[in-house]
This record gives C-alpha cells, structure tokens and sequence, in this order.
C-alpha cells in the first residue's frame, strides 16, 4: 500500500497540518485493516523527509490512541 499527501499544504497557511495528515493516515489505515488477523500484521513504514515526520506522528496518535 502507498500513501501520498500533499507535502505543499503541509507548511503552509493551509487547514491541513501535519496533525491532520497523520490522523488522515492512521484513519485510511484502520480503513483498510479490517479482519482480527490484518490488524495484528506488523506494518513497515518507508518514508522520506516529512513523510518521517508524519510516521513519528502517526506512531505517536496510534500509542495514544491505545492507552486510552
């Protein structure tokens, strides 16, 4: 699976923030992980840049998103 988002909105004055892009992208993952068995499969990140940046945000939402 690829993701892809507009890096331009990212920094700019734009409504889409970096927050937005990784709560977009964690939703499009629980999206497409659907049965018990998909849900407990690792998942390998490649990401460059901002999309890292993204990733760390991501891993950061899932984590709280679990404790609570």
């Amino acid at each position: 699976m690829s993701y892809g988002y507009n890096s331009r909105t990212a920094f700019s004055k734009a409504v889409t923030d970096i927050n937005d892009e990784a709560a977009m992208l964690l939703d499009r993952l629980d999206g497409e992980r659907q049965s018990k068995d998909q849900k407990a499969r690792p998942i390998i990140f490649v990401s460059h840049s901002l999309g890292g940046i993204i990733v760390k945000k991501v891993r950061a939402l899932s984590t709280m998103a679990i404790q609570y």
